[in-house]
């Protein structure tokens, strides 16, 4: 298994309305070759 081409990283924090619409924009990209990484921040 080859890495990805491109990485897709969404940080968070106290937003959970929004990361379901930023998922879902970065999985309707045209790019086939990537990785999304969410990440959460807390306080």
């Amino acid at each position: 298994m080859s890495n990805p081409l491109i990485s897709i990283i969404i940080p968070t924090y106290n937003r959970p309305y929004l990361l379901s619409r930023a998922v879902k924009s970065a999985l309707e990209q045209t790019v086939e070759d990537f990785e999304v990484i969410v990440v959460i921040v807390q306080e």
